[in-house]
């Protein structure tokens, strides 16, 4: 029994070891990300048009971060890996500790949602059910949050715009 524990724990040690080298953290520049990770490997357009035009893709130790930057400091980090544990989320979402740390996850839909103690940053944990599947966890500054929600409120009003007028039915008196 308590060699299943000391190998139980020094598994859940080594795991937790492996993904320190790869905390990407919000308010780096893409300098400091490169010496984190190593190399850009890939440029993709960026989510939102409050951030810089280009986000950078990052991976190390079998975990890939897609970076966002506004202003070129990072404001938006997505974290995946093939069945992320919440011990692993966990050690990442320490590495973006704010200020009086994170708040209790509150579950909804399957994902965690945090929102930190100085009200300035929030994250969502997506975990997997099969250990082959990608979860992932997205750190962001609340300016990226009140950003991402404007820029899909002008989507919705544009698709709401040229939704196709219904011909109404009966009337329903008294209701």
């Amino acid at each position: 029994m308590k060699n299943m524990k000391r190998i139980l724990l020094s598994t859940v040690v080594g795991m937790v070891l492996g993904v320190i080298p790869a905390e990407a953290r919000l308010g780096e520049n893409v300098a400091q990300c490169q010496e984190r990770y190593g190399a850009v490997i890939e440029r993709r357009p960026a989510s939102v048009a409050e951030s810089d035009p280009q986000a950078c893709i990052f991976s190390k130790s079998g975990i890939t971060a897609y970076v966002e930057f506004r202003n070129g400091v990072a404001w938006r980090i997505v974290f995946r890996m093939p069945g992320m544990s919440p011990t692993e989320a966990e050690t990442l979402l320490k590495a973006n500790l704010p200020d009086g740390g994170w708040g209790p996850a509150l579950k909804f839909n399957g994902q965690d949602f945090r929102l930190s103690a100085d009200r300035r940053r929030i994250s969502i944990y997506t975990p997997t059910k099969a250990s082959k599947e990608v979860s992932s966890l997205e750190v962001a500054s609340r300016d990226y949050g009140a950003a991402n929600y404007a820029a899909y409120s002008i989507k919705l009003v544009q698709a709401l715009g040229t939704v196709k007028e219904r011909k109404t039915g009966k009337s329903l008196d008294g209701f």
